[in-house]
């Protein structure tokens, strides 16, 4: 059962110190099931895949509310590291190499980010919702994408080592559908967009290559709750 002491706090989770180097991600009471199995697949595999993600061992029950314990990571995370150290290129060079790094791999062994967004909108704005039609229309791709890679989501330790967070949004699909949603990230807390293009334009991409992507992904990010 998932308990100790709570040290983080998201959308859809508490973190709870889980014993001597774990952690326990306790979704909120009403959470669906299905995504947390969902997540806790994808981070067996990205592990199985030796990426640098934590390690994952067990789903939990408090209650009505279901959890994840994972590896803990001590560290702070790149956001945090972006406010505070003096070389942030240094910092912003380490998270592009990450994501580069994910896009390496391919997916086989996730669910197709136009079924995953599909599901989502379905499950939110209702059958009536015209977006999946849009989705339908954009390109196929069998790349592994982490579908919510941004600085909150990148733990940096002590010793310089990076390790990603949050599998919840894990998909297959095109590089570029990424790319766009990390830009699409980067843009809502940066109104002048400078961080998103330098991240576009060090990822080798150029604007043509995802603005198909970037247009749907804000509508799709209304629907799922975002800015």
């Amino acid at each position: 059962m998932c308990s100790g002491i709570m040290i983080g706090k998201g959308n859809t989770a508490e973190v709870f110190a889980q014993g001597e180097g774990k952690v326990c991600k306790l979704f909120y009471e009403g959470y669906p099931k299905e995504p947390v199995l969902w997540e806790f697949h994808n981070a067996q595999v990205l592990y199985r895949k030796k990426l640098p993600v934590p390690a994952v061992y067990e789903i939990m029950e408090k209650k009505e509310r279901s959890g994840i314990v994972y590896e803990r990571i001590y560290g702070k995370s790149m956001f945090e590291l972006f406010a505070e150290e003096e070389n942030k290129e240094r910092i912003f060079d380490l998270f592009v190499n990450l994501h580069q790094e994910f896009l390496m791999h391919h997916g086989k062994e996730f669910i197709s980010y136009k079924e995953f967004m599909t599901r989502n909108i379905r499950s939110k704005a209702g059958e009536s919702n015209k977006l999946p039609e849009k989705i339908e229309a954009l390109p196929e791709g069998e790349f592994l994408c982490h579908g919510d890679f941004h600085p909150g989501n990148v733990m940096v330790r002590p010793d310089g080592s990076a390790v990603v967070i949050d599998f919840i949004n894990v998909c297959r699909g095109p590089r570029n559908f990424d790319i766009a949603r990390t830009f699409f990230l980067l843009k809502e807390v940066d109104a002048s967009q400078t961080i998103a293009n330098l991240y576009l334009q060090k990822m080798g991409g150029v604007w043509e290559e995802i603005e198909q992507f970037v247009e749907i992904i804000a509508e799709y990010r209304a629907v799922e709750g975002g800015k």
